[in-house]
């Protein structure tokens, strides 16, 4: 990221305070710079977490996005390491006094830094008054959800949906999928094309990667009414909808696409059986989004399902996990039409999307009523199959809006999580923000190979060290990374944005890589911002303050400051079957209290991190 980000904490490397004795820290968002190998973290994903990085949710409204109502962002980021994000509007009807979300046209803006945001271009603009493809009606097209990737010849394309307003569900040549291409990083776009794929809504486009069956294959697929899964008209009533997802693709770099042809041979994905009786049978999934798992063929897809009765007057929306076969192909459907042969049904939710980070770790977002204050963006990981998913996370939930809005989404860029929501703040079509932070990944980490001269310089370790992050409340935030030499194991703690308080101290906890809880023996490092340091024992009941091995030095720069350490690795708690310890960490600010990557009370120690020494 983000020179803006570095200024702001005071902590941009100078060399002539460096010369002077002055430190400076290396940001949050540069380390792990190494990246990992596919699936590095398998089978240990349940130890992992996302902490919200402290300070970085930033409202962006009309001043910055030119429109008054931003919803349904979706995020690229270009090779020169600016973020686009794509977002629709939604509209306020005077008349009525109601707000629709359905979005009428779409937009993008930039930003170098993730705070700031600047209106880039509009990308799909209302029609007014063109020709129906049926030649009897002047109309108008409205444009929604765009979806940005990046091909395999690098050039991004977006791909949005467009809708006329006259009948839009039994008039499908009048709506389709438009596109837009930028050989450029999104400085200029080619004229829109559109491929008329018949009613169809919220387009999601992916990419294949190299190691696919069809390597940078692009697929777009949508949510679709088409002949062959929408109830006739007199099925139910005038409200049911049945719908699908479904899909096109090009192996040219979106020059050609697969099927043409505009209603009959659609590529079906998933779709799962609401409700039937005994002459029409209606479906429902939509809203896709899909990724094709690291180290795997296999794809896996996302979706709302309305599980709620056709006779019912309510909807009962639940988010789907759909996983194709191990082949890349989304398989046959079943004697009801249903597909592919596994489906997951384990939370309610709409609007859904899904990433992987490079270790594994599956993300997926999502927005539901989780109270009286409406719909709010919520997360849960799952592991590296997309399976096992954990405990709801509430994006945002101690910030200005609290994380409330409408179809939010996330970019994994790294170790970091981009995530964003929108329509929320507002009052009467006026005055809606767009809410934009950070998620940081923790999970096990391994020490670096490098002999450190404790000395309270930061200028021996790298950007690629894996490291841990503690920061979720306020502006402070500190890292956590390690090195090992023969049997020393060194530390570099780097704490941004500290005030000067004498309580102000990270924590270091190690305990025994074999056990479930706290054991006597286990280890306690405290480092103040004043420079003293602490060492405790766990004696199976408590702490207590011993003499130990432990060398360390603490150094200083504007607003942040370093402690570097070292201890023999035989004062660790580590047992003599493993070469791993289980870490905690947590920094505790004056100004924005404790954070800290697990419980620092709770003697249970089964979800720590891991520390690989050797």
């Amino acid at each position: 990221m983000i020179a803006l980000l570095m200024l702001a904490s005071g902590c941009l490397k100078d060399p002539a305070e460096e010369s002077a004795g002055r430190v400076s820290i290396t940001p949050y968002y540069l380390l792990n710079e190494g990246g990992h190998e596919t699936n590095s973290h398998a089978t240990r994903t349940g130890n992992s977490s996302l902490i919200y990085v402290g300070g970085s949710c930033v409202l962006a409204g009309v001043e910055s996005l030119d429109m008054d109502m931003p919803v349904y962002p979706r995020f690229l980021k270009t090779k020169d390491g600016r973020y686009l994000m794509f977002y629709h509007s939604g509209v306020y009807n005077p008349t009525t006094g109601v707000s629709s979300w359905a979005g009428r046209y779409c937009y993008v803006a930039q930003s170098s830094d993730l705070r700031n945001w600047s209106f880039s271009k509009k990308l799909f603009t209302i029609q007014s008054n063109v020709q129906s493809a049926y030649g009897d009606r002047l109309i108008n097209r409205t444009y929604s959800g765009a979806y940005p990737a990046r091909m395999a010849d690098g050039n991004i394309i977006v791909a949005s949906a467009y809708i006329g307003n006259y009948d839009p569900r039994h008039r499908m040549l009048d709506n389709g999928i438009a596109i837009r291409i930028s050989s450029d990083e999104g400085e200029s776009w080619s004229m829109e094309r559109r491929l008329n794929v018949g009613t169809n809504w919220e387009p999601c486009v992916q990419v294949l990667p190299a190691d696919s069956p069809h390597p940078g294959r692009v697929i777009i697929y949508y949510t679709d009414s088409c002949p062959y899964i929408d109830a006739a008209p007199d099925a139910w009533s005038k409200d049911i909808i049945s719908t699908g997802v479904s899909y096109i693709y090009s192996d040219d770099n979106g020059k050609t696409w697969k099927p043409d042809d505009l209603l009959g041979n659609h590529l079906h994905a998933y779709r799962y059986l609401r409700d039937s009786n005994a002459k029409w049978k209606v479906y429902s999934d939509q809203m896709p989004c899909v990724i094709q798992l690291g180290g795997s063929s296999r794809l896996v897809g996302v979706s709302e399902c309305d599980q709620a009765l056709c006779s019912s007057s309510s909807t009962d929306y639940w988010v789907g996990v759909s996983y194709g076969e191990k082949d890349g192909s989304w398989g046959t459907p079943d004697a009801d039409e249903v597909m592919p042969s596994e489906k997951y049904y384990g939370f309610k939710g709409c609007g859904p999307g899904i990433h992987q980070f490079a270790s594994g770790e599956t993300i997926v977002t999502y927005n539901y009523n989780v109270d009286k204050n409406g719909n709010r963006l919520l997360m849960r990981m799952a592991d590296e199959t997309a399976h096992n998913f954990g405990e709801e996370i509430r994006v945002f939930e101690d910030c200005e809006l609290g994380g409330y809005g409408f179809w939010g989404e996330s970019l994994i860029d790294n170790h970091i999580l981009v995530a964003a929501v929108g329509g929320r703040g507002g009052d009467r079509g006026k005055g809606y923000k767009m809410q934009i932070g950070q998620y940081y990944l923790n999970h096990d980490i391994s020490a670096a190979s490098r002999k450190v001269k404790v000395d309270g310089s930061n200028s021996e370790w790298q950007r690629g060290d894996e490291a841990l992050f503690a920061g979720s409340n306020g502006n402070c935030h500190a890292t956590l990374r390690f090195s090992v030499s023969s049997d020393t194991l060194y530390g570099l703690v780097e704490v941004d944005a500290s005030g000067s308080d004498a309580s102000d101290c990270v924590n270091v906890y190690f305990a025994d890589a074999d056990r479930q809880v706290l054991a006597s023996g286990d280890l306690w490092l405290k480092f103040s911002a004043d420079g003293s340091s602490r060492v405790s024992r766990y004696n199976g009941k408590a702490w207590f303050t011993e003499d130990a091995s432990v060398v360390s030095k603490t150094g200083y720069g504007d607003n942040c400051y370093i402690a570097e350490f070292s201890l023999r690795i035989g004062e660790l708690p580590l047992s003599s079957s493993s070469s791993s310890v289980k870490l905690n960490f947590s920094c505790s600010d004056s100004v924005d209290g404790l954070s800290s990557i697990r419980s620092v009370t709770d003697p249970d120690t089964s979800v720590w991190i891991k520390l690989n020494i050797r």
